[in-house]
């Protein structure tokens, strides 16, 4: 389990360190950072669910972006926080344009308790969403609108995967 986590964080700072290596001078959102942050609560009859997500990422090129998160998850029983490293590709990341569809994949490593028992897993995870620039376009403006999708496979060796809808605001310096 120490090691697992352990080879989780190594790979996600060697890509943090990669993406600022490999950055060139292209226009738009390349060699910027990004900090993405949304939480939800829920109550649906007698579940109550609590969620927290926190990203940075990395442009590599204005398409492309090299993320890290932070997620934690509390559902009627199970207790999760999980490190989820990414890559990231951006459809018509223009200057200019205020709408930018994004797909993502990469691997978590998640621990927590599950109905009193404590466990842990590593697995794949995969994201679509979509960014809406405020207040101007790509290159205009740093400050994002998102909703994304994402789905994490077979959380916490449960055989149940985790889905989740996310909304929230993300800043680029």
């Amino acid at each position: 389990m120490r090691r697992r986590m352990l080879v989780v964080l190594g790979c996600t700072v060697l890509l943090l360190a990669l993406a600022s290596v490999m950055c060139s001078a292209d226009a738009g959102l390349n060699g910027k950072s990004e900090t993405n942050f949304a939480a939800a609560w829920a109550k649906v009859s007698d579940v109550s669910a609590t969620a927290f997500v926190g990203e940075y990422g990395k442009f590599i090129a204005s398409d492309s972006e090299i993320k890290v998160g932070l997620l934690y998850a509390n559902v009627e029983g199970i207790n999760l926080l999980a490190i989820a490293p990414s890559y990231v590709y951006y459809f018509n990341a223009k200057p200019g344009a205020s709408t930018v569809p994004y797909l993502g994949a990469g691997f978590y490593y998640a621990k927590g308790t599950a109905f009193g028992d404590s466990t842990s897993n590593t697995n794949y995870q995969f994201s679509a969403g979509v960014k809406y620039f405020l207040g101007g376009g790509v290159g205009k403006t740093d400050r994002t609108l998102y909703a994304e999708y994402r789905f994490l496979k077979d959380v916490l060796k449960s055989d149940e995967n985790l889905s989740t809808v996310i909304v929230g605001i993300s800043n680029l310096f």
